[in-house]
């Protein structure tokens, strides 16, 4: 039992843990705490996967997520498997998984890229993006500055209030702004393309 709690983090409950294969195998691990403002965030999985020669490294199965993206906004996440690497503080999104906005803005990704202390995350597969009244589908996604600046790239599919609008565009769309500006730009935006 000690050396497995050696490689657990300490702020990381697990309803149990064993070593298999080299790889310490936990079940159910959770974690849950408050951000620099105080706004709660807790992240959950069927089990978790540390090679016990690269402990940094963590496989995570069926996760899901809640966490804030401001004060008035939180994001859940379902995703099937990510690779978190606690070291560099990067999660690397190897299969589909969506994030749901509490606003009504919900995305799909195939796989993504994610940066957590430096707030960027990217892709290189098609994404959707909907929103109540609008939708756009990307080839490729950039977001910077914790989530503020949103960059897709061509080609852009979009829809405005269920109809689709010219088919597919060349073009790349920019959204700056916190997350009910961007649902808002969203919606706008769409249409202008």
């Amino acid at each position: 039992v000690s050396i497995v709690r050696t490689y657990i983090p300490s702020n990381l409950q697990v309803e149990s843990a064993t070593i298999e294969d080299g790889k310490l195998v936990m079940r159910y691990p959770a974690i849950a705490g408050r951000n620099d403002d105080g706004i709660s965030y807790s992240m959950k999985a069927e089990r978790a996967l540390q090679d016990m020669k690269q402990p940094d490294v963590i496989t995570l199965e069926n996760i899901t997520a809640k966490m804030p993206v401001n004060e008035n906004t939180t994001a859940e996440v379902l995703a099937e498997t990510g690779v978190y690497d606690r070291g560099k503080n990067l999660l690397d999104m190897t299969a589909p998984f969506t994030i749901n906005l509490n606003n009504g803005l919900t995305a799909a990704f195939r796989s993504a890229n994610l940066d957590v202390s430096g707030g960027t995350m990217s892709t290189t597969e098609p994404v959707s993006i909907r929103a109540p009244s609008a939708s756009i589908v990307a080839q490729s996604l950039r977001m910077t500055d914790k989530g503020r600046v949103i960059v897709f790239d061509e080609p852009i599919v979009r829809r405005v209030d269920g109809a689709q609008r010219d088919g597919r565009e060349s073009a790349r769309l920019v959204m700056r702004g916190g997350a009910a500006v961007q649902q808002h730009a969203l919606t706008q935006l769409a249409g202008d393309l």
